[in-house]
């Protein structure tokens, strides 16, 4: 299992300063990003949104000799876990062609794959021609020709901000790579949710506290409380969903940290959003597109597809029957 990267409080603070150098635009642009780009010899357009303003995801293969079909891929297995397949129409969603020209300076870290997140921003802004890159997610396919190592996404404090996936793709199996864009682009990139699984053991430190405040100010890693009491899903609590709860451990650590069911796709593989997850995701994505949602739209939603969210996303109820004992151990394990 992967770890999301999560920046230090000053190092946020820079980077977003830095951020505003080649974002920040004040006059209103004539076209969307994808008219833009959509013309231009190394970009393959995989879907055009159909409502909304359109939220921009770029794929890319790093190094890979069949990189088309590396990236067709990628992108038929972007959208399955609910409730992704009812947004998916507010998406734009292009490959580029010609990644490893690119010199995108990914390399194999100790634990996982690593790059200089704001130079990867800037080259890509410069490649397509673009204004910004805000309300926008990379996700690339990272080199067959680096050692395998752990998934990763940087993400800012802001959930309009460009988002960037590093994804372990090579001999991965299809449920593998659903779960891994899944997780790393569904939950992290586009919905700014926080893991839920623990890796270390104790309480959690004072400087990861302090970046979990600093993103749940700006609305983000809200599947997660600091607190057992006045947690962000409250309002879920009073519908009485079957997977929605308090308890610790979350966001790599055991102590001091609460989630809101036992497994989530955030948390272990084979497993799917949980509902606290799926309703973060409808709404933030429906603000990316440009409109507001509600509780009352999104318990809708569930309840129209509820067949389809409890054969996929609602696994980890009876693995939470059949492994009792077990439960935790599994939040441990390392993909």
């Amino acid at each position: 299992m992967k770890k999301t990267y999560v920046t230090s409080f000053a190092w946020i603070v820079s980077l977003v300063l830095s951020l505003a150098l080649y974002s920040c635009v004040e006059e209103e642009f004539k076209h969307s990003l994808i008219e833009i780009v959509e013309n231009d010899p190394n970009v393959v357009v995989f879907q055009k949104h159909k409502s909304g303003k359109g939220v921009m995801i770029i794929l890319m293969a790093d190094g890979y000799v069949d990189e088309i079909e590396t990236l067709y891929d990628m992108y038929n297995h972007l959208f399955q876990e609910p409730p992704y397949p009812e947004l998916k129409k507010y998406f734009d969603v292009v490959g580029l062609l010609g990644g490893e020209s690119l010199h995108l300076g990914i390399k194999a870290g100790n634990r996982m794959y690593e790059a200089d997140y704001l130079g990867v921003i800037q080259s890509m802004q410069r490649t397509l021609g673009l204004p910004s890159l805000d309300n926008t997610c990379i996700v690339v396919a990272v080199s067959t020709k680096l050692p395998t190592k752990r998934s990763v996404t940087y993400l800012c404090n802001n959930l309009q901000s460009p988002t960037l996936a590093l994804c372990r793709w090579t001999g991965c199996s299809d449920e593998y790579k659903t779960y891994i864009l899944a997780h790393e682009v569904g939950g992290h990139c586009l919905a700014g949710l926080e893991d839920e699984y623990v890796e270390f053991k104790g309480v959690i430190s004072e400087m990861k506290k302090k970046e979990i405040q600093v993103f749940q100010n700006a609305g983000m890693f809200e599947n997660i409380s600091l607190s057992p009491k006045d947690v962000p899903w409250e309002e879920l609590s009073a519908e009485k969903a079957d997977d929605v709860s308090v308890i610790e451990g979350g966001a790599q650590y055991e102590k001091g940290v609460f989630r809101s069911s036992p497994v989530s796709i955030m948390s272990t593989y084979g497993t799917g959003f949980n509902t606290v997850g799926r309703f973060l995701i409808w709404m933030n994505v429906h603000k990316r597109a440009g409109f507001s949602s509600s509780l009352s739209q999104f318990l809708d939603y569930e309840r129209k597809n509820m067949e389809n969210i409890r054969t996929r996303s609602f696994a980890h109820l009876n693995f939470q029957e059949e492994h009792e004992g077990v439960k935790k151990c599994i939040l441990f394990e390392k993909y």
